[in-house]
């Protein structure tokens, strides 16, 4: 488990580098810590690194919005009344004068959900960047130029180098449908299908091979709750 902290006060911070530490033989986990005294320094680090979660005094110079939007967050203190928990992916607030035992707490209930969700994620590794992706966000991945194109629910593309059959066994998941010899997708996405194509739900229209087009119709029926013949 890889944990950022920010904060500025340096005594508070020993302290819950202890604890965590501590807590590694009651969950049989190694547990990483890597330590920013500001948001900014923090924030500058988020393309390259990736942090299973992090905890950072809330402070009015970061957007911490735009920061908790893709990992989970636990806040150690709020600078003012009108920041709302609701806005975070928080699995509560950390007191400091009780950090040893809301830390505890705040932890076991983090390595357990991580734990059951970690299958959902997967990560890649494009030409300049690591990019940590969840599993139900991807539309298709399809190959073009011996590279797959991943393509995902918010219109973001990433180009990997791999094969599909990698590309199936990395997925590893029933909702992922091989549909020709170079594209998966999820029929989640699925937004119409016919003996030939596949449209998904953001209007990209795809080849149904005639191999693949019994098993896709079939698995779409079954997502779709359909029973007609």
């Amino acid at each position: 488990m890889k944990i950022a902290i920010c904060d500025d006060e340096m005594e508070f911070v020993n302290i819950m580098q202890k604890e965590l530490h501590k807590l590694e033989k009651q969950l049989n986990e190694k547990i990483e810590t890597v330590l920013f005294k500001n948001g900014e320094e923090l924030l500058e680090t988020f393309s390259i690194s990736s942090f299973d979660l992090f905890f950072f005094k809330v402070c009015k110079s970061i957007n911490v919005k735009d920061a908790a939007d893709e990992y989970v967050v636990f806040i150690s203190k709020f600078e003012d009344d009108s920041v709302n928990p609701v806005l975070f992916k928080s699995f509560g607030k950390l007191k400091k004068d009780r950090i040893k035992l809301d830390l505890i707490l705040l932890i076991k209930k983090a390595y357990i959900f991580l734990k059951e969700n970690k299958q959902n994620f997967i990560l890649f590794k494009t030409d300049t960047k690591i990019v940590k992706c969840k599993k139900p966000e991807i539309v298709y991945c399809t190959v073009l130029d011996r590279k797959i194109q991943i393509y995902i629910k918010d219109g973001n593309r990433f180009d990997i180098r791999s094969t599909i059959k990698k590309m199936m066994s990395t997925l590893n998941d029933i909702h992922f449908l091989k549909i020709n010899s170079g594209t998966i997708v999820n029929v989640a996405f699925i937004k119409e299908v016919s003996n030939k194509e596949v449209v998904m739900d953001n209007g990209d229209i795809l080849s149904l091979s005639r191999s693949n087009s019994k098993n896709v119709r079939n698995a779409v029926k079954a997502y779709w709750g359909y029973n007609a013949d």
